[in-house]
């Protein structure tokens, strides 16, 4: 009788490890009108901005959900270095970007108004 061999089953693929480096994969021309449209649009909306270790909490109003959704689908394909976690309370809709050391600085430039 011939010994079986186990079954052995492929190991799955690690998760891609994040981009460390903080920066958007945009070009500058794309990245520029991608601002400018934020801060006409969804950034005009903004009720509060806090920093976090790393990062921003950005407050919203719970009736701009589809368009924070549709931000952080956007923002998670040019900038892969953060972590986007969306939390809804009652009266306000929460946006949390945090990511490597230089995140806070990186996305504090891009809610900034726009310099006059």
């Amino acid at each position: 009788m011939r010994a079986r061999r186990p079954h052995s089953r492929p190991h799955p693929d690690p998760a891609p490890a994040k981009p460390t480096e903080v920066a958007c994969s945009l070009p500058e021309d794309q990245l520029a009108e991608r601002r400018q449209a934020l801060r006409a649009g969804l950034l005009c909306r903004l009720v509060e901005a806090r920093d976090l270790d790393q990062g921003v909490a950005l407050r919203f109003a719970p009736g701009d959900a589809a368009e924070v959704e549709a931000f952080v689908a956007f923002e998670r394909g040019c900038c892969g270095f953060a972590t986007y976690r969306v939390r809804a309370e009652p009266d306000a809709l929460w946006l949390e970007i945090t990511g490597p050391e230089g995140t806070g600085a990186f996305l504090r430039r891009m809610v900034a108004p726009a310099e006059r």
